[in-house]
């Protein structure tokens, strides 16, 4: 019997320990903080986020910031594009995301602004950027077209290197730019073309901010 008892007072004092050792690794967490999603890595304004850019995070309650999105929402902003630039471990909010809106939207179409036309574009343009295209000697713009393609003479797209995340780290490209497709009604391409093939001198692509929303 005596025997017996000291059995259990070991089990007894081992589940106390393992309690002990519970609630210092994982219990205070789970009683005193809330799940959070936050910031896996520093997130780039406008990159389209993943599942893989978030992770969770335990914060007290007078820590969480107003909206923090819970781990169960992050379908919420998964396929969204960053607003501004999101530090590592920073909780999020739906409000650091938009909409990616780059599609073709109805009465849209994608057309090609050929080599022969363009008078003067970045060697940093790429694919989705935001261009204001005007005649050349003219302070009147034509109108604001986001860019579609980014061609060589092969007709291949003209792409950068994954870190290269704002237009003045574009420091390098796979090739030349021939020519850029963008996406607009055919009321201003017939105007664009118009324009372009009048004599004035071509046209002026110039990268300007995403327009808002």
């Amino acid at each position: 019997m005596r025997r017996i008892r000291m059995i259990i007072g070991v089990v007894l004092m081992m589940l106390a320990i393992a309690g002990l050792i519970y609630w210092e690794v994982a219990g205070r967490e789970a009683l005193l903080t809330e799940p959070v999603l936050a910031a896996a890595k520093n997130i780039p304004a406008g990159k389209v986020v993943t599942a893989s850019d978030f992770k969770i995070i335990g914060v007290l309650e007078e820590s969480r910031v107003q909206g923090a999105i819970s781990p169960n929402k992050i379908e919420d902003i998964v396929g969204r594009k960053a607003k501004q630039l999101i530090p590592l471990n920073a909780q999020v909010t739906a409000g650091f995301f938009k909409e990616d809106l780059f599609r073709i939207p109805e009465g849209k179409s994608v057309f090609v602004i050929p080599k022969e036309w363009i008078s003067m574009r970045s060697s940093s343009l790429r694919r989705q950027d935001w261009i204001a295209v005007y005649p050349r000697g003219s302070k009147q713009a034509i109108g604001i077209y986001q860019v579609a393609f980014v061609k060589d003479e092969k007709d291949v797209e003209v792409e950068g290197t994954k870190s290269e995340t704002t237009v003045l780290s574009r420091t390098s490209g796979t090739a030349t730019i021939s020519h850029v497709e963008i996406i607009a009604d055919a009321e201003s391409f017939c105007q664009m073309t118009s324009t372009a093939e009048s004599g004035s001198g071509g046209l002026l692509l110039v990268q300007v901010p995403e327009p808002l929303r």
